[in-house]
This record gives C-alpha cells, structure tokens and sequence, in this order.
C-alpha cells in the first residue's frame, strides 16, 4: 500500500525555529498611546496593512514624530 505521508517521514526530525522579538518599554508605551489615541478609530487589520503601504493619508508625518 502506498503511504501518502512517506514523502514527510525524511522532516519528521527537523524542528522549526520561531524568532522572538521584544520591544523596549519605551518603544511599547509610545505604541501603546499612539493605537490607542490618534489611530483608535482604524480597525488593526486595517492599519497593519496602511503600515506595510506607507500610506500616508493615515501615517502623517506628525503622526509618526
């Protein structure tokens, strides 16, 4: 009988690195005002993608002083 998974069986050992970031406090409380006050009102899918599109109708140059 032919296994569909015996193609995998050579991955099994191989384990997966997850790569951990950290803020500074400083930089967490900055983002934390701002998600919170100018940008409350931008659902976080949205401004994630505003974000990678450097948009700048929502990311003033104010804002991002």
């Amino acid at each position: 009988m032919d296994n569909p998974d015996s193609s995998l069986n050579g991955n099994m050992g191989k384990k997966k690195t997850k790569e951990l970031k950290v803020l500074d406090p400083k930089a967490a409380q900055n983002l934390s005002i701002l998600l919170g006050g100018a940008l409350k009102h931008i659902p976080y899918d949205d401004l994630r993608i505003c974000i990678l599109r450097c948009d700048t109708t929502v990311l003033t140059e104010n804002l991002l002083q």
